[in-house]
């Protein structure tokens, strides 16, 4: 069927849908366009004339976007699936075909064929990918040579969504962006880190701005601008900042109110700190007291039982795996003798998904939460549910800046755009308590009052163990539909 989008009062845009059910027509079965806010945020920072590349054009979601709305000098199309390329076209010759040219081949490091793998439409027809074995031929050129013998001069804005292809893609393309310099809209589910890095040779630096469920980062040359992990906000000098020491800043963003360190630590630093990590606090009987209270939780709140499937990110000594049984498994950067605690997300049994995952003190760690948290998102049953702890930054309990062990420090408004760019559903946000050591707890407590006044507080008899407030939160979270994750 024929459907009209409206975008912003502006021309309609018209497109054919074949099935309204399956994820991208389902956006423009509902009057929307797919990938909106990433769409939104082009709409509102790019000028007229650009020339664009949309590479995985699909069935033609951001091209006509681009041909519509951007005023472009023109739009080069690319999709290397027969299927797709066909409904590409359609779409494009109901709209303004002629400054758009769609091409059927893919994106690599050299001038080849190569078989892809088609996915099953019905369900996301954006997910075939490069393979061995896969179910039909593909022409690949590398970017550098696509551009010379069609003569480009010039490109203003590139986007990538090509399944798994990310790598071979950029080292095609060092001559390109090497000249050109266009910005890099650039989907990364699993290969951020190795993105980045051939980015980085290409003197592009990550801009801090991300969007969409699969998160798609923005890319551009030279810029050294710092952004707010979690919502992209730029900083502009003269905002909150606290120094911390020659090395660390703690900045506060003035769109969601995360506090935030800066620079984010490299892998190498935080790999070398955690090898030497010790938490003094991690005193086993506490732990286990607050793994206990952490299930009772998920049982009279949320229905876990032994049968429910949950994943602990970033389990530590794995007590609460062990606790929880045979059905969780952990996530930990330090090796385990536990079995079902591996060291990537990557090491769990294939194909499953979890009605749980835990984050229990973890956030504040992660140089990337967004990321992360978009990714355990995707292993989620929908309607599973995210559990976790972390820093607040709200409380009324003072906290410590502590890079490079504690990278950022939460709001309420943080939390809200975080649940609503990863598809979730804030079902519960309240003050965090827990069980602590007796002298642990006030030690750090009184930490900031004069030591003359600790030992009156301290000699009295309180029990070992006490059931405290913190400056932490805890954090519940819903997966929605797909109809509200993009």
């Amino acid at each position: 069927m024929i459907q009209e989008i409206q975008y912003r009062d502006q021309i309609s845009t018209r497109v054919n849908i074949i099935d309204p059910e399956e994820h991208l027509q389902s956006f423009w079965n509902a009057n929307s366009f797919y990938e909106s806010g990433m769409l939104d945020y082009i709409y509102e920072n790019y000028p007229s004339g650009l020339v664009y590349f949309d590479i995985g054009a699909c069935i033609g979601n951001h091209t006509l976007f681009f041909l519509n709305y951007m005023n472009p000098e023109m739009v080069h199309s690319f999709e290397p699936v027969p299927e797709l390329y066909h409904r590409l076209i359609d779409n494009m010759e109901m709209n303004k075909k002629e400054k758009c040219k769609a091409y059927n081949l893919a994106f690599g490091v050299r001038d080849e064929t190569l078989r892809m793998i088609q996915s099953d439409f019905s369900d996301n027809v954006g997910m075939s990918k490069i393979s061995f074995n896969g179910d039909f031929e593909v022409d690949v050129r590398s970017l550098d040579s696509f551009v010379k013998e069609n003569c480009i001069t010039k490109i203003g804005l590139i986007k990538i969504d090509i399944e798994g292809g990310n790598k071979n893609l950029l080292r095609g393309a060092e001559r390109t962006l090497t000249e050109m310099s266009p910005d890099i809209f650039i989907e990364s589910f699993t290969d951020f880190n190795e993105v980045d890095e051939i980015l980085r040779r290409y003197e592009y630096s990550y801009t801090g701005v991300s969007f969409n469920y699969t998160p798609t980062y923005l890319y551009k040359k030279g810029d050294s601008a710092v952004h707010c992990i979690n919502c992209g906000k730029k900083y502009f000098e003269g905002g909150y900042r606290h120094h911390i020491n020659n090395d660390y800043s703690i900045i506060k963003c003035d769109k969601c109110g995360l506090e935030y360190t800066d620079p984010i630590p490299t892998e190498t630093i935080l790999e070398t700190f955690y090898s030497q990590y010790k938490d003094i606090r991690a005193d086993k009987k506490v732990v286990l007291l607050n793994a206990q209270e952490h299930l009772t939780m998920l049982t009279n709140k949320y229905g876990w039982t032994p049968e429910s499937t949950i994943l602990d990110f970033g389990s530590g000594s794995g007590i609460f795996v062990e606790l929880a049984g045979e059905k969780c498994y952990g996530v930990e950067l330090q090796t385990s003798n536990n079995n079902r605690i591996k060291q990537a997300s990557s090491e769990l049994p294939s194909g499953h998904s979890w009605d749980f995952i835990t984050l229990w003190g973890v956030l504040e760690h992660l140089p990337n939460p967004k990321q992360t948290i978009g990714h355990l998102v995707s292993l989620l049953h929908e309607g599973g549910i995210i559990a976790l702890t972390t820093i607040n930054a709200e409380g009324t309990i003072p906290y410590y800046y502590k890079p490079p062990e504690h990278l950022s420090y939460w709001t309420r408004a943080a939390f809200d755009i975080l649940s609503e760019n990863c598809g979730l559903e804030i079902v519960e946000y309240e003050p965090y308590w827990m069980f602590q050591k007796e002298d642990i707890y006030f030690q750090r407590l009184l930490s900031r009052t004069p030591k003359k006044y600790h030992e009156p507080i301290l000699a009295g008899n309180l029990p070992q163990i006490i059931y405290v407030p913190t400056n932490e939160i805890r954090v519940v979270m819903k997966k929605l539909p797909k109809r509200g994750m993009q």
